[in-house]
């Protein structure tokens, strides 16, 4: 979109000869939705003319634009990657999106690197789908996945970035209990399942700074499998195979410690290309600078 301005405009007068055109693509809106008190007929410009439902405006709204969101219960939504924002205006606790165990929560991108739209502050719950049950897609900030189910992978997420997240109790009947092909920072990963193989909690994904515990797999890397991890605490997964902890995964800078197993090889997969550099586990991981003395970790967070 452009502004055209004449030469005899008073803003101009004296500068130019020529009419100019100023493009205003940075020029961006803003729009409020508010399921108790909006109307889908409103302009949704303020909080006073909101809308009700919050995909009628993630339609309408351009690359740039912020949503608003008041507190309530929202249905599903799809973005189709839009460059837009999202952002709750009441805390994740009040402002929840809603799967009804029918469909998935937030269908953002349609696959990996698809992460443009944002979305801040939510609670995603009771989603079902194939893959990625709360959120396929998109950006995740200070949001809570919880009681996804997939019926393949990923129950909480797929192809997703999440930074300062929690995701809690969901199932995949494949891979990734927690999360399938995802990037996480910051986020508490627990009570999620795997039910039939790999990665009760992430799966072939990358966490950054991440508590993965409590997690469960049918098969191998209760915590995480085939992923690679930074600086995380893993404690408290099971399998009932190998690696409770981690399996197939590389590990740098992390502690993986008090998960456990079926059979053996309680903490990670030691026959399973399992890579580590300056971890705290047992038995004693190969690679450099790996202890294997007991963390002595405290606090409900960690189990204790």
């Amino acid at each position: 979109a452009y502004i055209s301005i004449e030469p005899d405009d008073k803003l101009v007068t004296g500068l130019y000869d020529d009419k100019i055109e100023l493009e205003i693509s940075d020029i961006y809106y803003k729009y409020y939705v508010d399921a108790a008190n909006g109307d889908d007929e409103n302009t949704g410009d303020s909080l006073i003319s909101a809308r009700q439902t919050l995909q009628s405006v993630v339609s309408d709204a351009e690359e740039g634009d912020t949503i608003f969101v008041k507190q309530g219960m929202y249905s599903p939504i799809v973005s189709q990657n839009k460059s837009i924002t999202i952002v709750c205006l009441d805390g994740e606790a009040n402002t929840i999106i809603d799967g009804g165990g029918e469909t998935r929560c937030a269908y953002l991108g349609s696959g990996t690197s698809q992460t443009n739209t944002v979305l801040v502050g939510f609670t995603l719950r009771n989603g079902l789908h194939s893959m990625g049950a709360g959120a396929y897609g998109g950006t995740l900030k200070n949001c809570v996945i919880e009681n996804c189910r997939a019926t393949q992978r990923g129950g909480g997420v797929c192809y997703s970035v999440l930074e300062d997240c929690q995701l809690r109790d969901n199932t995949a009947a494949q891979y990734g209990g927690g999360a399938f092909m995802s990037e996480l920072h910051r986020c508490l990963v627990t009570g999620n399942k795997s039910i039939g193989s790999y990665g009760g909690g992430i799966m072939d994904s990358d966490a950054y700074d991440c508590i993965i515990q409590r997690n469960e797999a049918a098969t191998y890397g209760g915590g995480a499998g085939f992923s690679r991890i930074y600086n995380c605490t893993i404690i408290g997964n099971h399998s009932v195979r190998n690696g409770g902890g981690v399996c197939d995964c590389t590990a740098v800078n992390s502690i993986i410690w008090d998960n456990t197993t079926n059979l053996a090889n309680t903490n990670y997969c030691n026959h399973c290309e399992t890579y580590g550099a300056y971890n705290c586990t047992t038995p004693l991981m190969p690679g450099d600078g790996n202890i294997d003395s007991n963390p002595i970790l405290r606090g409900a967070e960690f189990g204790g």
